[in-house]
């Protein structure tokens, strides 16, 4: 559930937020409809420095209201753990500049294999993206890599400040 209510400037979500990967896009709708976004100068402050944080600092320093700080120390994960993009988070990506031509950190997710646990059934379902005429489901990318990715551009980013501090209270 990505639901969420606007209060006075402050997002509250659902008990149970869904934001993830794909909720990404949600948010920056949000952004571009919220009115106190669009008062130049603002200060905003993320708390968190993981995929998720470093993303939203991005997108809201392309909408060039003000300065963006970020606080956290910069994330590492298992070098085994990735993350599937679907088309909305990769377009995202891509908007932002993240991948370069050649997207050498992406891999073509083309086909999936479903096992039926719920019935314990022990079967197997297969799903080939050219079935619905699609070269590939999603995009597959190491954590991080594309973390190492988001980093770089929020270093040269002139709009966002990395404070690498873990914030402990909130006045």
């Amino acid at each position: 559930d990505d639901s969420y209510i606007v209060n006075d400037g402050f997002i509250t979500l659902s008990d149970r937020p869904g934001i993830g990967f794909e909720g990404q896009n949600e948010l920056f709708k949000l952004f571009n409809e919220m009115k106190w976004m669009s008062k130049k100068n603002s200060n905003i402050a993320i708390v968190g420095c993981g995929i998720i944080g470093l993303t939203c600092a991005l997108l809201l320093s392309k909408l060039n209201i003000g300065k963006i700080t970020i606080f956290g120390s910069y994330p590492k994960y298992n070098k085994n753990k990735t993350t599937a993009l679907l088309d909305s988070s990769y377009n995202l990506y891509r908007n932002l500049n993240i991948f370069n031509q050649n997207n050498n950190n992406l891999y073509e997710l083309r086909e999936l294999k479903i096992h039926d646990r719920i019935l314990n059934s022990g079967k197997h379902l297969n799903f080939k993206a050219s079935e619905i005429n699609r070269e590939c489901f999603a995009y597959n990318i190491e954590d991080n890599m594309l973390s190492k990715l988001l980093i770089k551009k929020i270093i040269n980013d002139k709009n966002i400040i990395h404070i690498d501090q873990n914030v402990k209270e909130i006045t």
